[in-house]
């Protein structure tokens, strides 16, 4: 009872101090602060703030009437067509110093709200809006991507590029860096290829020459997949080379741009791997998270020459157990190699060539990999299987 009173309390008090700026408020011109905290109760991101649904936490944190919450939900709405709305450069400004505008959420919500009510609306932003809203996106960068940024990416990418490029640049750079807003969806949607031919160059060639781990799986989760699937071969092809042809760059991103280009050259590249990768296991280590993370299963590893198989099954198979670990674990690296291995494995089975046949036996003479011996000849053995 005594929490009752007291919510009791404080929204009365609320609505004290909202009362006088309800007009500006339904209009989207309330001060950004209080337009904040309107879009927030209606995210239900206050824990004092009761109801089930949006309206009904709007008009519990306004202390009003439910014409009054959907008033307040139209004004958030109306906070798209403010004139004094901060520049690109003002919010990006500001992430990097890991604050943010105060409109940002009611900007967001505002957004969201107009591409559920109308979806074509989004054609009918200018395209300062449309810049300044994925600046306010990207630097938030909380859930799913929205449908209203990928509509707009996909109809105006020349807009929405330049924003996404100073955007994840910028944040690539942190060495904290998890994750990139804007970024994974790019490999996954047909409809944002050419956001992603025009981003992608620019961002590979901004990518630190030294990147530690977290930064690394963006290359390979993120920007080459979408490179891979979206850029010319020959585009790419210069670019893996541009990139690799920089003497500081480190081993980690040379075993990456290598690995991405298999399906182009797997000769020529499994080759370059053999000798870069060599007998360090830091290195296989490397090679096999960017085969892992670069979902190089989906992308032609099947289609690989028998060559090229054996030869990643020599770098990798040192480092990987034929046996399963029983009970319960969490999968690491060693138990991703082990996949590969088998799955190079399967695929030299599965070709039937004389040239399968010649690697699986070079690879049960190495005596590095005298542990995966039985696997191999019993590989062979299937093989021989088809020629009988």
């Amino acid at each position: 009872a005594k929490h009752d009173a007291k919510g009791k309390t404080d929204q009365r008090e609320r609505r004290r101090q909202i009362e006088p700026h309800l007009p500006s408020i339904f209009a989207g011109t309330a001060p950004p602060g209080l337009m904040n905290q309107i879009a927030l109760a209606y995210d239900e991101r206050f824990i004092d703030i009761q109801g089930e649904t949006p309206v009904e936490r709007v008009q519990d944190f306004i202390g009003g009437t439910t014409q009054e919450a959907n008033a307040a939900i139209t004004g958030v709405v109306a906070t798209l067509a403010l004139p004094d709305l901060p520049k690109v450069d003002e919010i990006l400004r500001l992430n990097l110093a890991g604050r943010a505008h105060l409109i940002r959420p009611a900007c967001l919500l505002g957004a969201s709200l107009a591409f559920e009510r109308d979806p074509e609306s989004t054609r009918n932003w200018p395209d300062a809006l449309a810049g300044k809203l994925a600046a306010f996106w990207l630097t938030e960068g909380v859930g799913d991507q929205p449908e209203w940024f990928s509509s707009l990416a996909a109809l105006r990418p020349a807009v929405i590029a330049p924003v996404l490029i100073r955007y994840a640049a910028q944040t690539i750079r942190r060495r904290s860096v998890t994750s990139v807003a804007g970024l994974w969806m790019l490999a996954r949607e047909d409809r944002l290829a050419d956001l992603s031919r025009a981003v992608i160059p620019a961002l590979l060639r901004a990518f630190p020459t030294r990147a530690n781990e977290r930064q690394l799986r963006i290359l390979n989760g993120d920007l080459l997949p979408a490179a891979s699937r979206w850029l010319p071969t020959n585009e790419f092809q210069a670019l893996l080379a541009e990139r690799s042809s920089i003497k500081s760059l480190d081993a980690a991103q040379r075993i990456a741009y290598l690995v991405a280009g298999l399906p182009i050259d797997a000769e020529r590249c499994s080759m370059d791997l053999l000798r870069l990768v060599g007998s360090s296991e830091s290195r296989a280590a490397h090679m096999g998270r960017a085969l892992q993370w670069q979902e190089q299963r989906k992308k032609g590893a099947d289609s690989l020459p028998e060559r090229a198989a054996g030869r990643l099954i020599e770098l990798i198979a040192p480092y990987a157990s034929p046996e399963r670990t029983l009970g319960s674990h969490w999968v690491g690296d060693a138990d991703h190699r082990r996949d590969w291995v088998n799955h190079f494995l399967s695929h030299l089975t599965s070709s039937g060539s004389l040239e399968a046949a010649a690697e699986l036996a070079r690879l049960s003479g190495l005596r590095k990999l005298d542990r995966w011996k039985v696997a191999f000849d019993s590989a062979a053995f299937d093989l021989s299987l088809i020629h009988i």
